[in-house]
């Protein structure tokens, strides 16, 4: 059975309808801002929390150290390991001039190594190497456990 066709609207019901519609709209609009509002300010309590779990972290790390080097410093022998310790943990130019103070040596300077090129000058790489991204790591922190 077909559906019957719903009656017009009179023009008082149908400007009311217009209305109803527009008040939805603002309804919804005012509800994607609420939102949007509500997921920003979540956003920025989970950064501050992580700050802050960063802060504490670095703190335990900071007051780890200092009895380790509270220790280190009444005993010599503790000194030289951990010295050692630290120039094999700490392989960068910038963490050893960080550590000098303590008497971890600096990097030793080595001569640049010289290249040999055993490929001929015409072949081109091997595709796998050819397409492998360049990856620059100098402006980051690197972590060496041995």
């Amino acid at each position: 059975m077909p559906r019957a066709k719903p009656l017009p609207l009179t023009p008082a019901e149908e400007a009311k309808r217009a209305a109803l519609h527009a008040r939805k709209k603002e309804l919804e609009d005012e509800e994607r801002e609420l939102l949007a509002k509500a997921r920003e300010r979540v956003k920025k309590e989970q950064a501050k929390a992580s700050k802050r779990e960063r802060k504490a972290e670095t703190f335990r790390y900071v007051l780890v150290g200092i009895v380790a080097l509270k220790e280190a410093q009444a005993d010599p022998a503790k000194m030289q390991k951990l010295i050692g310790q630290l120039a094999r943990y700490y392989t960068t130019p910038r963490e050893r001039a960080a550590l000098e103070a303590l008497g971890v040596p600096p990097l030793p300077v080595s001569p640049a190594p010289i290249e040999q090129d055993v490929t001929p000058p015409d072949t081109p790489p091997p595709a796998e190497i050819a397409a492998m991204p360049v990856q620059d790591y100098s402006g980051s922190v690197r972590m060496v456990r041995h």
